[in-house]
């Protein structure tokens, strides 16, 4: 028996004890700093926005872009600053006055900045962490390090949002949505793609790309049984079907992240499997096929060459989407389409019954230039979605908890969902209880956008 229906997510409103004129300090004026910076900027009860950055003509390009935005920017005051994002004490100074402060840097700088806060009496937020589970990855860029100073916020009573992406991020809150609905849980599987149709070799991520690869270039493990399980070989990839406009693409295990050991922090429930498989890289190919014409591409390049570094390669060889105006590039047929897409994946038990419940996220690229002209799918995909929602809930009193908070401690997750709907994101889940097929959508904005499953 199968049964569909089309609802969109019901909950209370959330009140809260807000303010006019806060004002926000963005560290790092890349893509996902951009991005904030522009969403920010279109919110009427924000007055000052502060940008920092290392280099301070990312920051002028930033308050630039918004200026472009000409009415549709509310922000009465936009200042540019330099900022050593690894020094605590240039943090605060320049986040003074600052209600909260967005870490729109890598891991690295995650635990200067929120000292930097500590010391500011600012709210923080970052979008991503990694975990102690890899030990090629310094204590200071995990989740575990940033816990530790659960107390000190508290003392102070401020709030530190981390992990507010995608994955980390939206995937946590919705396991922990399913979980929280089931009697036992069996496994819990994350798929991500970020993801652009390119005639170009392109990769989404910082300017310095060889940072990006790095990091996703960790050896492939998983949980299972409580217990890290690292890959000797190379995963063969699993080909998935996410929402349109993404539509099947091969995922691989990924290294772990902040997002399996926030998942088993969230419950007490035992879970035979965690894992996360994702693409990583964008064009017309999958990353197998990426990673052979980059280096087909240096090989013909540079015929005496013997040893080819695949970092190094990669690095020199994918176009990087940084800096780019993605209203433009999809004018100009230079993109063609693309999207950021997760899926948060759980089996077990519920009611007595054998449950296998699937929860979809989409956002995609034409989905993305609408809000914001200068950037794509994954800034958009990432920083529109959940951060810019909770950044806002905190600022205006909605958000009442203090001390180091992840995404799967947020209360009200339908209230988040709904949230994400009305800004464009795309939300579907399935739900299959033995031999019953349930099915639950959110409501579309594009009815083209609908998933038969």
């Amino acid at each position: 028996m199968t049964i569909d229906y089309f609802v969109a997510f019901e909950t209370d409103n959330i009140t809260g004890k807000g303010r006019n004129n806060m004002n926000v300090c963005i560290i790092g004026c890349g893509n996902q700093g951009g991005c904030f910076a522009g969403l920010m900027s279109k919110e009427q009860d924000i007055g000052r926005i502060m940008l920092a950055d290392m280099n301070i003509n990312s920051a002028k390009n930033v308050r630039f872009l918004i200026e472009r935005l000409g009415r549709k920017s509310q922000a009465k005051d936009i200042s540019v600053d330099t900022v050593n994002a690894l020094d605590a004490d240039d943090v605060a100074r320049v986040a003074k006055g600052a209600d909260l402060v967005f870490n729109g840097i890598l891991p690295f700088c995650n635990i200067p900045i929120m000292k930097g806060c500590l010391k500011a009496g600012a709210h923080y937020m970052d979008l991503y962490s990694l975990t102690v589970y890899n030990p090629e990855t310094p204590y200071n860029e995990t989740i575990e390090a940033q816990l530790e100073l659960d107390g000190e916020f508290k003392v102070a009573k401020l709030a530190a949002l981390t992990c507010e992406g995608v994955q980390p991020g939206w995937v946590n809150l919705a396991a922990k949505y399913i979980i929280d609905q089931m009697d036992t849980v069996d496994s819990v599987i994350i798929r991500g793609l970020t993801w652009v149709e390119s005639n170009d070799l392109i990769a989404q991520g910082p300017e310095k790309l060889q940072i990006m690869l790095n990091l996703h270039l960790f050896p492939s493990s998983y949980i299972q049984d409580g217990k890290v399980v690292r890959m000797d070989s190379v995963d063969q990839g699993e080909e998935f079907e996410f929402p349109e406009p993404a539509g099947k693409k091969t995922v691989y295990i990924d290294s772990l992240t902040a997002v399996e050991r926030i998942i088993q922090m969230s419950t007490d429930k035992p879970i035979r499997l965690i894992m996360t498989k994702g693409a990583i890289l964008g064009g017309t190919s999958d990353i197998k096929e990426t990673i052979f014409r980059a280096v087909r591409e240096q090989a013909l390049k540079h015929p005496n060459t013997e040893n080819i570094n695949i970092v190094e390669t990669l690095a020199s060889s994918l176009k990087s989407m940084a800096n780019m105006n993605f209203k433009e590039a999809l004018e100009n047929g230079r993109l063609i389409k693309g999207a950021e897409a997760s899926s948060v994946d759980v089996t077990g038990t519920r009611d007595g019954q054998k449950a296998h419940h699937i929860f979809y996220y989409l956002s995609s690229l034409h989905e993305a230039v609408k809000h914001i002209p200068w950037v794509g799918n994954s800034a958009y995909g990432t920083t529109g979605g959940m951060p810019i929602i909770t950044a806002l809930m905190l600022l205006r009193g909605e958000i009442t908890e203090r001390g180091v908070i992840t995404p799967a401690q947020l209360g009200n997750p339908k209230y988040i969902f709904r949230k994400l709907e009305e800004r464009g994101h795309f939300l579907c889940e399935k739900l299959e209880l033995s031999s019953i097929v349930h099915k639950s959508f959110i409501r579309k904005r594009n009815p083209s956008q609908s998933l038969l499953l």
